[in-house]
């Protein structure tokens, strides 16, 4: 994020996404909580009510290159520090473009934290609403939490592997998904990704206590596309 037009992510890279969205979350997404500085993308969760909607009691941004940049087979990689106060929830995952519901469509945390531990995930299912996951994480503590950490994803058409600084994290056969729903998410749908900072909802946790603002710094994402093996 050295290179950000009016210190704004790259339209060209990055869209975002507006308004309440998912998950009971207590945020509002809006594009001005985003902004680049000192090379960084900045996403900044504020205690606020949204002018037009006083329903909710906080702001914050969230960033998808859906319909700007998608993705098949490659190494993902973001180097990063993340709020870990009560009700903060970052993170940075991919979801299937074709368009069929969650989880069918295939979601990939490779970056999620949420109540005291930080985690790599992976969700599918056959169905709407029908989720199958393999899950893990790791705990976090205010002195790790003070530093930039890397994240990675090696993908291909047979498996996929989550890294946090240089250890691996998590891995999937990608043959998991093979005759849930009416394709495989990892196998025959390009991805977009997301990268968010969500307070509350029905993982993030009570935020009523914690001091805001809250901010997550992203120093870059790289990917490195490569043809399927």
């Amino acid at each position: 994020f050295d290179a950000c037009p009016d210190g704004r992510p790259d339209p060209a890279n990055w869209g975002f996404e507006h308004g309440y969205v998912r998950n009971h979350e207590q945020q509002w997404y809006q594009e001005k909580n985003a902004e680049c500085a000192d090379g960084n993308l900045v996403i900044t969760a504020r205690r606020e009510r949204p002018r037009g909607n006083g329903s909710f009691a906080y702001t914050s941004s969230s960033l998808t290159s859906l319909g700007k940049r998608e993705f098949r087979f490659g190494r993902f990689e973001m180097r990063g520090r993340i709020p870990i106060e009560a009700g903060s929830w970052p993170a940075w995952w991919t979801l299937g473009s074709v368009p069929l519901c969650w989880p069918e469509n295939g979601e990939i945390d490779i970056m999620e934290y949420f109540r005291g531990g930080v985690r790599g995930n992976f969700h599918h299912g056959r169905s709407c609403g029908h989720r199958e996951s393999q899950s893990a994480s790791a705990p976090v503590n205010g002195s790790w939490a003070s530093q930039f950490h890397a994240w990675a994803m090696e993908w291909d058409r047979d498996e996929i592997v989550l890294f946090l600084d240089g250890r691996q994290m998590n891995a999937l056969k990608v043959s998991v998904a093979d005759g849930e729903g009416h394709l495989n998410p990892w196998r025959e749908s390009p991805v977009h990704m997301i990268v968010n900072l969500a307070i509350g909802g029905t993982s993030g946790g009570d935020p009523s206590s914690t001091s805001f603002p809250l901010r997550y710094y992203v120093d870059y994402i790289r990917i490195y596309e490569r043809a399927a093996r």
